[in-house]
């Protein structure tokens, strides 16, 4: 067996696509080293030539044995939103990332690699008479948590943006079932490769800081996005029109649930003390879509 490192992660998609800068970092340090990625989103890794191989988190048997077990490896699989880096020094996800491994970061971005086929196959699927825009106005999480005020675009807003670019585009809105859907639009809710194909043959792009953004930012499509609990410093890129919710020092007025981090991603109803539906301007954020 060659030698190898392990690059252990857990958490969501948008996570996983960050993570793919943290690979190529990786990669560079050990040159000497066949770098195996175990996760719960293996799809966003393939084709990637920074991996040797990748593997399902919850279907990788006898992986202990075949790739720990006294053999040449160096594991790396610390939870970064737990480290030093990211709690206390603020460096962006990414860059703690590396950093909590003992690695310089050096500029990585992620990076998502899609073959000929399938971009060809998603674009004969959902190929329409207009412009393509893609919406993603709630974020990922466990099914039945419909709304999450810390990140999720108001449902009022969404509404008023829709009814100003209907005409010009054909709307898809990347959301699952049990998320709520919006008249003018056509709701998308298929496996991930596909979503990737599909974003990257959008036009326009209008999301909130979900696993969308990191997409796009993957394929180097500058999109509008849309903060209110969570910072584009530390979880965005400057590729994007980053927009912040007006006011964000009132947002968390009340933090009881605060631990490791002053604002706590979970948008519970008793933190706000902030009218959430004035936290945008809609004329600003429609014109960086028309």
């Amino acid at each position: 067996m060659s030698k190898t490192v392990v690059f252990f992660l857990q958490g969501g998609i948008g996570k996983h696509i960050a993570a793919t800068a943290v690979a190529e970092n990786i990669s560079k340090n050990f040159p000497d080293r066949k770098l195996i990625v175990i996760c719960p989103y293996p799809e966003v890794f393939l084709n990637n030539p920074n991996v040797y191989r990748v593997y399902r988190s919850n279907s990788a048997q006898y992986f202990y044995e075949d790739f720990i077990k006294d053999k040449d490896v160096i594991f790396l699989g610390n939870e970064v939103y737990q480290s030093h880096q990211y709690v206390v020094q603020k460096k962006h996800l990414i860059e703690s990332w590396c950093n909590m491994f003992g690695l310089e970061y050096t500029g990585e971005n992620p990076k998502l690699f899609l073959n000929f086929a399938e971009v060809m196959d998603v674009a004969r699927k959902y190929n329409r008479n207009k412009p393509l825009l893609l919406l993603q106005t709630n974020g990922g999480g466990n099914e039945g948590n419909h709304y999450n005020w810390a990140r999720d675009l108001p449902e009022f807003l969404v509404k008023n943006l829709v009814d100003k670019l209907k005409d010009k585009y054909h709307i898809y809105h990347l959301a699952r079932n049990d998320q709520i859907s919006f008249q003018n639009t056509e709701k998308v809710n298929t496996h991930f490769r596909e979503l990737f194909c599909l974003i990257s043959l959008s036009q326009k792009r209008l999301f909130i800081d979900s696993f969308a953004q990191h997409a796009a930012a993957s394929l180097l499509l500058p999109s509008t996005v849309c903060w209110i609990g969570t910072s584009p410093d530390i979880l965005g890129y400057n590729i994007h029109n980053n927009i912040l919710a007006k006011d964000q020092s009132k947002i968390f007025t009340h933090n009881i649930d605060g631990i490791v981090m002053e604002k706590e991603f979970a948008g519970l109803p008793h933190q706000c003390e902030y009218n959430i539906l004035e936290a945008f301007n809609t004329e600003e954020i429609l014109s960086t879509l028309l």
